[in-house]
């Protein structure tokens, strides 16, 4: 091999990592563009919601029964809050979905902006994600967790409040699941009930 070869090697596999890392940037700057639309201002995404208002932003008491707002309806309907609309969900039925068919919850729930209720369990050291679990009545589904990551100040505070046990209702947007890992939500607000 001479030198003219050697140099026309590393030139292709230079010219291949610059268009690797240029791929890289076009799916990052996507993605950023994508979670941008629409989203609401950082002042409304970081406020607390009162939970006597169940995420009502005009203040008036939710007029739902206890049992309409349960996790463990399994209904699924959309619910009008605040800017944004938001699929209400049970927490175990996303959980018993995410382990029966992958594919079929992604298609229901990745990218989607929902809304569900279940059990702080934990907060990250960093206070940038508090991790939930659903309540099936199955040990190795109730595993499962929802990963969901904390926007601002003001949730990072509640967040590091929180006590174990506590009842939390997510409205937020899953970015990513797994069987193992199991759902990844940004949060658009929590309220703790």
């Amino acid at each position: 091999m001479n030198m003219t070869d050697s140099k026309r090697k590393i030139l292709t596999v230079l010219a291949f990592v610059a268009l690797v890392a240029a791929a890289i940037l076009i799916v990052v700057a996507w993605r950023g563009a994508d979670n941008t639309e629409g989203s609401l201002s950082d002042t409304t995404r970081s406020s607390m919601v009162d939970p006597t208002t169940s995420g009502n932003s005009s203040g008036k008491e939710d007029t739902k029964t206890e049992e309409e707002t349960s996790q463990d309806t399994g209904n699924l309907t959309t619910e009008s809050s605040g800017q944004s609309d938001y699929l209400s969900c049970s927490s175990a039925t996303m959980v018993k979905e995410l382990d029966a068919n992958l594919d079929s919850a992604k298609a229901k729930y990745l990218d989607k902006a929902v809304t569900f209720t279940a059990t702080f369990t934990a907060v990250s050291g960093n206070r940038n994600y508090i991790e939930l679990h659903a309540n099936t009545g199955n040990e190795e589904l109730d595993e499962i967790p929802f990963t969901c990551y904390l926007s601002g100040s003001d949730q990072q505070q509640t967040a590091s409040n929180l006590e174990v046990g506590s009842q939390v209702t997510i409205y937020g947007t899953v970015t990513f699941m797994g069987s193992l890992s199991g759902y990844e939500v940004n949060i658009d607000r929590m309220v703790i009930k």
